[in-house]
């Protein structure tokens, strides 16, 4: 499909619907129809697919739309939403269905680029003062793989290329340290440091929106100023895997480029503002899986100190 599905999520109509004990809603321009559990044929022996509906003579395996969406494993589904797809009509399995709405245009947020992915669901936007409710989807694109390019992957840096020569440009000014873990001693040694200019504010109990992107480093959405900023968990750089779930109520909203974009991080303890370059050596080899995530790395006071490039991270813009 050559339409970026982000550019139609104004004026929607949408179908309010649950699944794996979530709220989300449906681009309802693709449903067809609603079935109830009573009128499915059910799969007794597994629970792949969840039953079949009779449409067009034909019959229509019912499919976990949590699954699909990587929420859950287990749902008990009351309904089957039938969209029509560019290869046929398609049926997922959900819970509770209302009815069809129109949202206007200044209640549905862009998704940045950073959850878009080849094999993602397509989402359509963040639907803002709804509660849990919150992320517009379009089913009928659900496991469909698009193809000329219009999503794109990150760029991965690996081997020697992966410490260019930004890595050792010299760090001045004024800059703020800080901790993004959960302050149960796991990596104590570690802090981060960001440049004042690459700080936009520091939030508290911001509102999070669950996403699932296929990228293990980014674990939700922050809306803010009425913005969808992705929210990107430093642990992964430092160590390989996923920080440990921990409640944290504030957040670093940072800029990645002079063009406006920015992206959130979690801050456990208190930030502290310092002068660069700091009274500290550079550790030629950090021990760290992915280099490439940081642009310098320094020794003070007995902590490895990492300056973040989210440039690195993220998709280029406009990709």
């Amino acid at each position: 499909m050559s339409e970026d599905k982000r550019d139609v999520a104004r004026d929607l109509r949408v179908m309010p619907c649950e699944a794996g004990g979530r709220s989300y809603y449906l681009d309802a321009t693709a449903v067809r129809s609603v079935h109830r559990k009573e009128e499915w044929r059910l799969n007794w022996r597994s629970d792949t697919p969840l039953g079949w509906i009779r449409h067009g003579g034909e019959e229509i395996p019912i499919l976990d739309l949590a699954r699909a969406l990587g929420v859950s494993h287990s749902l008990v589904a009351g309904n089957a939403v039938l969209v029509e797809t560019e290869a046929g009509p398609k049926a997922w399995g959900v819970g509770g269905v209302g009815r069809v709405v129109a949202l206007p245009a200044e209640r549905i947020l862009p998704v940045p680029d950073v959850c878009w992915t080849e094999t993602s669901p397509p989402w359509l936007g963040i639907v803002t003062g709804e509660g849990t409710q919150a992320l517009c989807i379009a089913p009928q694109h659900l496991g469909l793989v698009t193809g000329g390019g219009a999503r794109r992957r990150p760029a991965e840096s690996t081997g020697a290329g992966a410490t260019g020569a930004t890595n050792h440009a010299q760090a001045t000014g004024r800059a703020i340290l800080f901790s993004a873990f959960d302050g149960r001693g796991r990596l104590p040694e570690v802090r981060f440091c960001l440049g004042f200019g690459q700080v936009a504010e520091f939030i508290t109990l911001p509102r999070l929106v669950p996403i699932s992107s296929g990228r293990p480093w980014l674990t939700s959405l922050v809306v803010w100023r009425d913005r969808s900023v992705p929210v990107i968990d430093l642990g992964w750089g430092v160590n390989g895997r996923p920080a440990a779930a921990a409640a944290v109520e504030d957040y670093l909203i940072a800029r990645t480029t002079a063009g406006g974009s920015y992206v959130a991080v979690t801050v456990t303890g208190k930030p502290e503002a310092v002068d660069l370059p700091f009274e500290c050596e550079r550790d030629p080899a950090p021990p760290l899986t992915a280099p490439h995530w940081f642009r310098a790395a320094f020794r003070r006071e007995h902590q490895l100190l990492l300056m973040p490039d989210f440039a690195a991270i993220l998709p280029a813009e406009n990709a």
